[in-house]
């Protein structure tokens, strides 16, 4: 009996869907995979069948092949465990294949059958709202990034146990809500005395949106002013803001409890803005 469900993968800062595809056929207990770049092959695998029997969910007793397609795309397959798993489980016919399909899985697993948090996962909300996918399971910690995107419902778990047990008819989990988290306040340019030149071209930098170079000794105040500059800009429209979280997610840079960057970064020491 085979499977498919979907999952998806980064390429640079875009994602990709992915169908992942389990066959359960003639030979001895195992699992094999096939589709997956070098970096992940074997791993995946091992984590994918410790989730499973320490969640005491039912292994197959034959032999289980798992394509990942398409295979010319570079994946990293800790971001696919759950979607091995949940195909797996349907080839197994532990769930049923028609509740598994439709769905889009994107989460790591943990050896105790855990829900791990992976980056990309707003560009695995976006390709899952396009390939009209009914719903995207995550792990509990990327919910609310998840949720960025408009057009799909979130699926927020923190054992994979939950997710089987959503797709036997239980009701889905819950997410825990994070609290809320705290913004770095933007920086004033009133925090700065003296150096009017620095903060005069801070300010036509900021109003004409032009490149700035800071040069100079050490200590002379570059990266206070640099740290100062994005104070003076308005926050990110929807869309820039979503393209920036996006290099966040993918950098897995992003605070859970508030993971849309709807400000200008703050640079500091050694970045390109602080020159010197």
């Amino acid at each position: 009996m085979d499977a498919c469900v979907k999952s998806a993968t980064l390429q640079g800062i875009q994602g990709r869907v992915l169908e992942v595809t389990a066959l359960a056929g003639p030979g001895l207990p195992g699992l094999e995979q096939r589709g997956m770049n070098r970096r992940g092959l074997g791993q995946g695998a091992e984590r994918v069948w410790a989730a499973v029997t320490a969640s005491g969910l039912p292994w197959p007793g034959s032999k289980v092949t798992v394509t990942v397609a398409p295979d010319w795309l570079p994946k990293h397959d800790s971001a696919i465990d759950l979607a091995m798993a949940v195909a797996v489980l349907a080839a197994g016919a532990a769930v049923e294949e028609y509740a598994a399909a439709g769905v889009m899985y994107y989460a790591g697993l943990g050896i105790d059958g855990s829900l791990l948090p992976v980056p990309g996962v707003l560009q695995a909300a976006a390709e899952a709202a396009k390939a009209g996918c009914r719903a995207l399971v995550v792990a509990a910690g990327n919910a609310a990034e998840a949720r960025l995107v408009p057009g799909v419902t979130v699926i927020g778990a923190s054992r994979l146990a939950e997710v089987t047990g959503w797709l036997c008819g239980g009701p889905p989990p819950e997410a825990a809500v994070p609290l809320p988290g705290k913004r770095q306040a933007a920086g004033d340019l009133a925090d700065i005395r003296g150096n009017r030149a620095g903060c005069l071209a801070a300010e036509v930098s900021a109003a004409g949106g032009h490149h700035l170079s800071l040069t100079g000794p050490p200590e002379s105040g570059m990266a206070l002013l640099a740290t100062r500059l994005h104070g003076l800009l308005p926050p990110l429209d929807e869309a820039t803001a979503l393209e920036v979280t996006a290099v966040h997610s993918a950098a897995q840079a992003l605070d859970p409890a508030a993971p849309l960057v709807n400000r200008a970064a703050v640079p500091g020491p050694g970045s390109p803005v602080v020159g010197g």
